[in-house]
């Protein structure tokens, strides 16, 4: 059965949430402070559940009942909890009637017990920047389907230093360890913009100082479940780095953020939960159809040209030495007008100044006889018309790691001229192109990164002339 009640974010003014900065750097994104400042919120609501198993189990023995009083009472003067009036938690559906219930008395041992690892009845804290650039309006729903209770909502961001709105779902009622999981999986739909998803550790203000491992999620157009291992969770600002391990065996939440400006952004959460537990199930409460298979993976987005010229297949891949999810796959191109099929990938949230790099690096295989690697600005439409700067590799018959100095990058069949230094200062993403009329060629393309970062360069020349 179904239950939602609709939440809005009025209440995040004094929950301590990031800055954002002007540095556009990678590390240093200025909306990428992570969602989990409102711990004190999340502490708070984690308190509320843990005075609810405490009442419940003190109902299997009611001579102790008054003694759980008092500790609840002895709870709500911790003074690490916010007492701001701005700092108001939201509460959950079920009222604390409930807790001294019939039922409630009745539940066994075992039920209690796994209060300890997982939370009875885990809130969604909701959050946005100091300012109110951006709002997210919420319903709470239960999707049977998948077991979990998400959420289906629209977010509003307008103009402003800092934007960003979000929610944190309180997954556990103290750390714990979930590295064994691979990864996190999530089954949404976003037909609009892209947004983060991340974790939220225990003691985070002080831990992290809020700079928590995230990825980025790219737009849909259906239902999609997505499988994210670890490797593409990163710090995205250099202060409080953690080593991602221990990180991962104190994890008491996970978060969802969009932070666009100027935009109305759409969208529902189905499930988050362990790697390898969600997959699309058409009977969801939207009705809508699964996304086509070249769209699960939202990692990589993939394209062709309009006469279907050339088609990739191609399977996104986690290659832990190189901590990248690339892409394994083929390109079959037949001839004509058109013939062109690639895929992008989303690097930053906003435009970021990536010049400083001195190029790009590559690490991969190929049987193609050349392919293009470029990179992606914001708003490329209007930017540069998609006339983008880009290089051309050659046939690699093994691993082969190739450092590509900026000189190397050219505008092809430009149609709007637009600098590099100036162009340099707004990328988003990288792409990577095949276009070999009458050709079938198996790649694999391990990393792109900062020029440097692939590894040790293989002996030789692997560019291939454009003309």
């Amino acid at each position: 059965m179904k239950k939602s009640f609709l939440v809005t974010t009025a209440f995040v003014a004094a929950l301590g949430l990031w800055a954002c900065g002007d540095d556009s750097s990678a590390s240093a994104d200025p909306a990428n402070d992570d969602t989990s400042s409102v711990s004190s919120d999340s502490n708070d609501a984690q308190d509320d559940i843990d005075t609810k198993s405490d009442t419940s189990k003190d109902a299997n023995n009611k001579d102790d009942s008054k003694n759980s009083s008092s500790a609840s009472s002895d709870d709500s003067d911790d003074p690490s909890l916010c007492d701001e009036p701005e700092c108001d938690k939201l509460e959950s559906s079920s009222s604390t009637d409930s807790a001294s219930s019939d039922d409630t008395e009745k539940k066994d041992d075992a039920s209690s017990d796994d209060s300890d690892t997982k939370a009875d009845d885990a809130l969604w804290t909701f959050y946005h920047d100091p300012d109110s650039i951006c709002v997210m309006t919420a319903e709470l729903t239960e999707f049977s389907n998948y077991d979990f209770t998400g959420l289906k909502g629209t977010t509003v961001c307008t103009e402003g230093e800092t934007y960003y709105a979000g929610a944190i779902y309180n997954a556990f009622d103290k750390p714990t360890d979930i590295s064994s999981w691979g990864g996190l999986c999530v089954v949404y739909d976003s037909p609009d913009r892209l947004f983060r998803i991340g974790m939220v550790p225990s003691d985070a203000d002080t831990y992290t100082e809020n700079n928590n491992y995230v990825t980025y999620l790219s737009k849909t157009n259906g239902v999609t479940a997505i499988d994210i291992p670890w490797e593409e969770f990163k710090q995205m600002l250099p202060n409080s780095l953690v080593d991602k391990q221990e990180f991962l065996g104190r994890v008491t939440g996970f978060t969802i953020q969009m932070e666009e400006l100027n935009t109305t952004s759409d969208f529902t959460l189905y499930k988050i939960g362990k790697m390898g537990e969600c997959s699309v199930s058409v009977e969801s409460s939207s009705n809508e159809e699964p996304a086509s298979s070249a769209e699960v993976d939202t990692l990589w987005n993939f394209y062709h040209d309009p006469e279907d010229a050339c088609a990739m297949t191609a399977e996104p891949t986690a290659f832990a030495d190189y901590d990248f999810t690339g892409l394994k796959g083929t390109t079959v191109c037949t001839a004509g007008e058109t013939y062109y099929a690639g895929a992008t990938k989303n690097i930053f949230d906003k435009p970021t100044d990536i010049s400083s790099w001195g190029g790009l690096c590559v690490a991969y295989e190929s049987s193609a006889t050349y392919f293009r690697i470029g990179m992606i600005p914001d708003d490329a439409e209007n930017f540069t018309k998609n006339s983008n700067y880009v290089t051309y590799l050659g046939k690699a018959e093994g691993v082969t790691v190739v450092d590509i100095p900026w000189e190397k990058f050219e505008l092809v069949y430009p149609t709007i001229v637009v600098e590099q230094e100036k162009f340099l200062k707004r990328i988003i993403g990288y792409s990577i192109q095949m276009e070999e009329p009458n050709s079938t060629s198996d790649f694999t393309l391990y990393k792109i990164g900062k020029m440097g970062s692939c590894g040790t360069p293989t002996e030789g020349d692997f560019f291939y002339p454009f003309s």
